[in-house]
């Protein structure tokens, strides 16, 4: 409290002085691919920028730049709350320490909207939640100090084969009744390409296999995860006596109840 009425503390800019400006944080949404291998994506952003007319304070100085009167030139007021005096920006001039009027290209506020279109590099392995920092790219400062930083906030749209936990992937993979029973090669897709995938002889569907380092770059070590995947064995639709001769030719090879453990 007492560094805001005096306008002291570590890091405070002078009264009047130049003054950083605020962060803005905005968010994006990004394709699911991209969240995982990165990318650039083309934004344009509607921000505030420092008025040119008046260089961001709000006053149009008068010809000849007399000295304002009510702070005497120092851009400065002393004011009195309470039993406490401090000083604040001189609402006269707006700190400028000039006489003169207000800005009509900004109404006074020393900004005025504005549109920029930029490239933002989206990091391999973000998430929903991630932040991406862009330096300067925020508010104006005041009186020439810096602008603040943009923070975009990013959203991953979901994907129609792919889930994600952590930094891991999960995936469903189709295999016919065959390839399970016997074993089969089949083809997995991957961020980064299809690879082939060893299906064990016996495996029952459900059965969650894994290929490792093939799942997201960990945003801090850039280490991947693994993707898992999860193999449903299907069931061939059609009413051709063969196929059903054959279903009922592999019931006679099981070799206990199979629902012996559902009973309330």
């Amino acid at each position: 409290m007492f560094s805001d009425l005096f306008g002291g503390g570590r890091g405070a800019a002078p009264a009047g002085g130049p003054t950083k400006g605020a962060d803005v944080e905005s968010s994006l949404e990004v394709d699911f691919i991209t969240a995982i291998k990165g990318g650039t994506t083309r934004v344009t952003l509607q921000r505030n920028q420092s008025c040119s007319q008046c260089s961001g304070t709000g006053r149009i100085p008068l010809q000849g730049n007399p000295v304002c009167k009510r702070c005497n030139g120092t851009g400065q007021t002393r004011v009195s709350q309470g039993p406490f005096n401090f000083t604040q920006t001189c609402p006269e001039c707006g700190g400028t320490g000039r006489a003169g009027e207000p800005c009509k290209a900004c109404r006074g506020t020393g900004m005025v909207a504005a549109s920029e279109t930029i490239d933002v590099k989206i990091p391999a392995g973000v998430n929903t939640g991630s932040r991406i920092r862009l330096a300067g790219k925020g508010e104006p400062g005041r009186a020439g100090g810096p602008p603040g930083d943009l923070y975009i906030v990013t959203k991953v749209r979901p994907h129609p084969v792919f889930t994600r936990e952590g930094d891991d992937l999960n995936v469903e993979i189709p295999v016919s009744v065959g390839e399970a029973m016997n074993g089969a090669e089949v083809d997995v897709p991957t961020p980064t390409g299809t690879v082939q995938l060893k299906v064990p002889k016996g495996t029952k569907s459900g059965q969650r296999l894994r290929l490792k380092g093939k799942g997201v770059p960990n945003l801090k070590t850039k280490t991947p995860g693994d993707m898992f995947v999860t193999v449903r064995v299907q069931v061939p639709s059609t009413d051709d006596p063969e196929a059903l001769a054959a279903a009922r030719t592999l019931d006679r090879f099981y070799r206990s109840d199979l629902r012996r453990n559902i009973r309330l």
